[in-house]
């Protein structure tokens, strides 16, 4: 294969050592995925130490400092066998004891793609280069004794999950810009991750020849990292006709994966949704399948393979046309720029839901345009549609207002949150009702969530009522945080606000390590054997306002566990 790996020895007993440790915790409330299962339910069925009548009582256990992080934690912890797994904006993956906090190992990634001055930025002000750290955003999966996760340089690793030693590392994407923030589905023996890119923050520079990376989603053999196949979203980029300025210019390129891929075993189907186009844009039938990426394009859409042979089943492209980058923000509809014309920015880039309806397979999935989708599964033809929020977003940024990383589904109705939609709002939808009993209740964020606690002392413009976190859910209950900085509780059956926490305030970690909490998004709430993980720090609304002094990004940022009283 053409990835660049990096083999160590497979030691079995290690892994084996790893099972026989957790032995005696009854594995069935365990939580060691981003999806918690390869159909991407998002459900903890197990859980129910935490219930409807109890979760009022949820208190702080402890606290754990990402040292030298950049303010912001994305990583959504796996909890397996009684160790906690996650990654830092450092370069650094930790194993934690779930109960306490302590360190059991971590691992530094620049033992295998080295020191974050080897990769550069460039800087938008035209300025020298700005170091890059090696920024880990994806959860890990954790199977068979292992740990899987990815990282910002294009590399997924596999450690061993009792001591942290690496078993192997592939590079599963050349391109220079190439990143993971879709944490692995592994299946059957494999590792299934979706490819992205931050070539989309380069065309801030006016002469930066965009744009020529692509997303995808691969597949590895999880014993040897060995690439076994890998499909794009849209065709290699060709040599453009220069800009206005002589700048050079590539398309097609974008069509990133951010969120993990869900996996139907009875169909052997996998599913994803792709972003939009960096550059290039194709005059599909919007709102329709588009045809084969191979030879056109599938940005903005919802696609499905074979997942033993990586063949495309069916695509179904929700918008046609959507080129955006960062230069859209500053220099939008200009040919001085790299952005000659400004899409919505609309991708599909929250992970799918996969689940039976009526004995028909279906594909349950948001859009930040505001739309959650329903689709069949065996052809991707449409069944419904149901607005949630309208898709345009501040400072040019479209696409801020709708679904952003994941919904859930507990058997019985599918939870949707919305992002900067003016409240930001929690949805529990019934998939099998008609279009005007499908909600079946809406939680607005709280209108004072920006002017009580930690977030009322923050710069203006760096908080919003938003709801931008993959919704989480266990019996009865929901649990999602938001960019006010507060952690919530809901009830599954009514949307009741059970509990609120603010975790913007100062911590001092069970590391010794001093730390400050902020907005909360991305990776979701993990829910596990009575205990609860939420991630606080997270990225600001204003650029002008992201030092963790004045705004809601954090101070090196925080992971906070809570337990009801007694435990």
């Amino acid at each position: 294969m053409n990835a660049r790996r990096v083999q160590h020895f497979v030691r079995l007993a290690a892994a084996s050592a790893a099972l026989a440790a957790g032995a005696a915790m009854a594995a069935g409330a365990d939580w060691s995925s981003f999806l918690f299962d390869a159909s991407g339910s998002r459900y903890n069925a197990a859980e129910t130490v935490i219930t409807q009548a109890n979760a009022a009582r949820l208190q702080l256990k402890w606290s754990f400092v990402f040292p030298g992080a950049d303010g912001i934690a994305s990583s959504q912890p796996a909890v397996v066998n009684g160790v906690l797994y996650v990654g830092a904006r450092n370069g650094l993956f930790y194993a934690l004891d779930a109960a306490s906090g302590k360190t059991l190992w971590s691992f530094d990634t620049a033992t295998v793609v080295g020191p974050a001055v080897k990769r550069l930025l460039p800087d938008p002000t035209g300025g020298s280069p700005q170091l890059m750290p090696n920024l880990l955003r994806d959860g890990p999966a954790v199977s068979g004794g292992v740990v899987y996760f990815g990282d910002f340089y294009g590399f997924l690793y596999a450690l061993d999950a009792a001591s942290g030693r690496l078993l192997w590392a592939t590079e599963v994407e050349p391109h220079r810009d190439a990143i993971v923030t879709s944490s692995p589905t592994v299946y059957g023996g494999r590792v299934y991750v979706g490819l992205s890119s931050k070539e989309v923050f380069n065309p801030n520079l006016p002469d930066y020849p965009c744009c020529q990376a692509r997303g995808g989603v691969a597949a590895l053999d999880a014993a040897t990292g060995d690439l076994l196949w890998k499909r794009y979203t849209v065709p290699p980029s060709k040599r453009q006709p220069p800009a206005l300025l002589g700048q050079l210019r590539y398309a097609p390129s974008g069509g990133p994966v951010w969120s993990s891929p869900a996996i139907d075993a009875a169909s052997r189907t996998l599913v994803i949704g792709s972003g939009q186009n960096y550059t290039g844009t194709v005059p599909y039938d919007g709102h329709s399948s588009c045809t084969d990426p191979v030879t056109s394009g599938c940005s903005d859409s919802v696609i499905a393979y074979d997942l033993d042979t990586g063949a495309q089943k069916w695509a179904h492209q929700m918008v046609a046309g959507d080129s955006w980058t960062s230069a859209c923000v500053l220099l939008p509809n200009t040919t001085l720029g790299n952005c000659a014309v400004s899409g919505p920015d609309y991708d599909v880039g929250a992970s799918p839901n996969i689940f039976s309806l009526g004995g028909r397979g279906v594909v349950a999935v948001g859009q930040k345009n505001g739309v959650f989708h329903l689709l069949d599964l065996a052809t991707g033809a449409t069944i419904w549609d149901q607005r949630l929020a309208t898709g345009n977003g501040p400072s040019n940024q479209a696409g801020e207002n709708g679904i952003q990383w994941g919904s859930a589904w507990d058997g019985r109705r599918l939870y949707v949150a919305t992002y900067n939609a003016h409240p930001g709002t929690l949805f529990a939808l019934d998939p099998a009702a008609a279009d005007a009993q499908r909600v079946v209740w809406s939680t607005p964020n709280p209108a004072d969530g920006c002017s009580t606690g930690g977030a009322a002392k923050a710069a203006a413009r760096t908080c919003d009522v938003s709801m931008g976190q993959a919704v989480s859910i266990t019996p009865g209950l929901v649990f999602e945080g938001s960019r006010d900085g507060k952690f919530r509780v809901f009830n599954a059956d009514s949307g009741a606000i059970l509990f609120t926490y603010d975790t913007v305030q100062g911590y001092t970690g069970v590391n010794g390590v001093a730390g400050k909490g902020g907005s909360i998004g991305h990776g979701g709430v993990v829910v596990s054997h009575g205990m609860v993980y939420v991630n606080s720090g997270y990225a600001t609304s204003d650029a002008q306002h992201s030092d963790a002094s004045s705004g809601m990004r954090g101070q090196n940022a925080v992971l906070l566990a809570f337990t009801l009283p007694g435990s």
